[in-house]
């Protein structure tokens, strides 16, 4: 503050001349504080430097348009992507100025996931179609089912272990603090069909015959004629009646399918002699 002396000359009973001088000291203890560094996703944020009298922000590197350069907890917008650097100064009077320096990193928004198309197989394994990122960096991650992958952050990463049913599996893009990009996608396994099997073969002298395959567990059945002749009473049943069989060798075919799994086939030879 404000300090005043007082010069006087004095002689004898005359009355003393005197002068005043006044020492202004200004506050030397001011501390300028820009906040705290920000990592943000966004070009527009706000600053927190602390409050001071006569302070003002600047830009030292990037860029940035301050709303009211003069006060601490101004919003800016317009920031480039990667590092900007933003100056708090406050005014010193006749002493030096005092400052503090914030980063605001803004980061890219990761690339949109893309997982691939659904896929219906009949194995426990298969390859992935997850797209590769432009920004950012992928992972594969299990949401339901049973998955294990051969390399997780690989968008088309081999995966085994997968349950018969729906097994889903999120492909998500990170970078930074962003949000995630995500994309889901379905991997329905089916169950290999019941093995087949057509009975045994039979020597039969009349035109008709009981036909005696296995009744599938998991898939279903039907019944073609491979050579011969032979009319089924009903083609899906196992233990059918089959009619009108040719003399000589009639070969029967019981195929037990499910979905797009490999069907499972036996053939049966029902032999008709002539009486």
């Amino acid at each position: 503050g404000t300090n005043v002396f007082r010069w006087t000359i004095s002689n004898g009973v005359c009355a003393p001349s005197f002068d005043e001088v006044s020492i202004t000291v200004e506050n030397q203890n001011i501390v300028a504080s820009a906040g705290i560094d920000q990592n943000i996703c966004t070009p527009i944020t706000n600053l927190n430097a602390t409050a001071a009298p006569g302070g003002v922000w600047t830009v030292v590197s990037g860029s940035g348009i301050f709303s009211n350069a003069n006060l601490e907890s101004t919003g800016v917008s317009g920031l480039s992507l990667g590092a900007n650097v933003f100056r708090w100064t406050i005014d010193g009077g006749t002493c030096s100025d005092v400052s503090d320096d914030v980063t605001i990193t803004v980061n890219t928004a990761p690339s949109s996931a893309l997982a691939g198309q659904d896929q219906t197989i009949c194995a426990t394994t298969a390859t992935l179609n997850g797209n590769t990122p432009i920004v950012g960096s992928g992972s594969w991650t299990v949401v339901s089912g049973t998955a294990v992958f051969s390399n997780a952050n690989q968008p088309n990463s081999g995966v085994s272990g997968l349950s018969v049913g729906q097994n889903i599996l999120r492909w998500s893009i990170s970078n930074g603090v962003c949000t995630p990009s995500i994309d889901e996608v379905i991997i329905t396994v089916q169950s290999l069909p019941t093995v087949a099997s057509a009975g045994s073969d039979q020597n039969v002298c009349g035109n008709s015959v009981q036909l005696s395959a296995n009744t599938p567990i998991t898939g279903v059945g039907s019944w073609s004629v491979v050579s011969g002749s032979g009319t089924f009473t009903n083609a899906s049943n196992p233990q059918t009646q089959v009619t009108g069989l040719g003399s000589g060798t009639n070969v029967f075919r019981w195929t037990v399918t499910n979905g797009f799994c490999q069907p499972s086939i036996d053939e049966v030879s029902i032999q008709r002699f002539q009486s």
